[in-house]
């Protein structure tokens, strides 16, 4: 392969270690002994991990299939855009990229027409002997782009059989980050171009540990484990999670009842968060009713609302989205942890109890000058559950209100009637959503005259509604 400057600036391969890092994996298939010379390394094995580390790193799959048709297409587009870089060319041989896609396992190479049926970065033609060509302008300047200043690549053995590359960002404004990627290859003799003497095995991304450092005798997903809500229910019957910010304060319980998930909101006056208060359990949403009426809280349900979801996992969500914790002290009681952020706007810390590893609270704000956001969580576990009418009222006794919803279509000028029966608890009042927001009336009878009066707490009842407004 013709070696140019532009080359020599794209690339970093490193070969004087061979002791890998990263990741290793015992079942992964033994690999041929790559070449170590540079020269010929870059010329039989780089363009493949280049082409496969940029399409994955776009991806950021945890495991990828290089044996997707529209995986491999698109790496060729990275592989092809590398070459004609170096080679100051639009076109590569179909013949080459055919022997590529085998290399990644393929035995029939799909038409890039299945992959793009509406609009196609490859171009396909034939010169005048008959040889068949693609062209992959978009991808040639898409290296150029990233390759230039945004993106370096550094590509390595490890020692073991494998080939490792680092992909550093270097956008302005940010810190560099780094993303890791490990290739097994093995030898391959079906391919008809002689450069691919190297078949891909494995290409793995290699999630950097987290910062927390082995001598605290735990890992970051027993930290994620420990804090998922199965665990925290395990030995609690409620969360209580207290967020404060500039416009007040919110407060959320969850709370296992009978194996389920009840959780619920409670806002300050002036929130802008919606409902003063609101909550749902196994397919309700139920929120408190006006003052003076008689059922203290009103119920939606229905398909909207599954019964089978349970409650989001604030705890476990909090340290999964941010996976780059830093260690950062620790009290007689707590450790501590920053999340690393590359935007200098942002600061994310957590505290967690040192024997449970329980999180206790997590402040995170956002200063960009004009926009200043800050909120500070608590997060207390009990031993028993909270005592309020809500708890009380949710596991029953219930009754059944029946919903006939008459539903006129203005296109067709036809009628359909739909009727639905609900479970809710004995003393809420039922509420659809799509009454409460005034897109449907609400009657106690059906002829829809008259307004609607709840029909009091207790005895089954049924209301009838419509889309016609009038």
């Amino acid at each position: 392969m013709k070696k140019t400057l532009a080359l020599l600036l794209i690339i970093c391969i490193c070969l004087a270690g061979l002791s890998g890092c990263g990741k290793r994996n015992a079942e992964l298939p033994e690999a041929a002994a790559l070449p170590l010379d540079g020269d010929e390394f870059a010329e039989l094995v780089y363009p493949q991990v280049f082409a496969l580390s940029m399409e994955e790193y776009f991806l950021r799959a945890q495991e990828p299939d290089i044996t997707d048709p529209a995986f491999a297409w698109e790496a060729s587009c990275w592989y092809a855009g590398y070459l004609n870089h170096t080679r100051d060319s639009d076109l590569v041989s179909a013949e080459r990229i055919e022997a590529f896609q085998r290399s990644l396992g393929l035995e029939e190479i799909a038409p890039f027409e299945e992959i793009w049926p509406d609009f196609s970065p490859v171009s396909a033609l034939t010169d005048e002997d008959g040889k068949a060509w693609y062209r992959f302008e978009e991808y040639r300047s898409l290296v150029e782009e990233y390759m230039g200043s945004a993106l370096e690549i550094s590509v390595s053995p490890t020692g073991d059989g494998g080939v490792e590359s680092v992909i550093t960002e270097h956008y302005e404004g940010l810190e560099s980050e780094e993303f890791i990627f490990r290739f097994v290859f093995s030898e391959n003799d079906a391919g008809p171009d002689s450069l691919f003497q190297y078949k891909v095995d494995s290409l793995e991304y290699i999630v950097k540990p987290p910062f927390i450092s082995k001598e605290l005798g735990f890992d970051y997903d027993t930290l994620i484990d420990r804090n998922s809500l199965s665990s925290v229910f395990s030995a609690y019957k409620a969360v209580h999670i207290v967020n404060e910010t500039g416009d007040g304060t919110n407060e959320v319980w969850l709370c296992n009842i009978d194996g389920h998930c009840l959780e619920v909101h409670e806002f300050g006056e002036n929130s802008y968060y919606g409902e003063p208060f609101s909550g749902r359990y196994r397919g309700m949403y139920f929120e408190r009713n006006e003052e003076g009426s008689e059922a203290p809280y009103r119920v939606s349900c229905g398909d909207y609302y599954d019964p089978d979801i349970e409650c989001e996992d604030y705890l476990t969500g909090d340290f999964e989205a941010r996976p780059d914790l830093y260690y950062t002290g620790e009290t007689e009681d707590t450790l501590s942890f920053k999340a690393g952020f590359r935007d200098g706007n942002i600061s994310e810390s957590f505290t967690v109890d040192r024997k449970t590893l329980l999180v206790l609270g997590r402040e995170y704000s956002y200063n960009d000058g004009d926009l200043v956001f800050e909120t500070k969580t608590t997060y207390e576990y009990l031993k028993e559950l909270p005592d309020p009418d809500y708890i009380r009222s949710l596991t029953g006794p219930f009754r059944t209100v029946t919903e006939i919803f008459e539903e006129y279509h203005s296109e067709t000028q036809e009628k359909d009637t739909l009727t639905s029966e609900f479970e809710i608890p004995a003393d809420f009042e039922f509420m659809p959503e799509d009454v409460k927001y005034g897109l449907r009336n609400m009657y106690n009878n059906p002829d829809h005259i008259g307004p609607y009066v709840y029909p009091g707490n207790g005895a089954d009842y049924t209301v009838f509604t419509t889309n016609v407004m009038g």
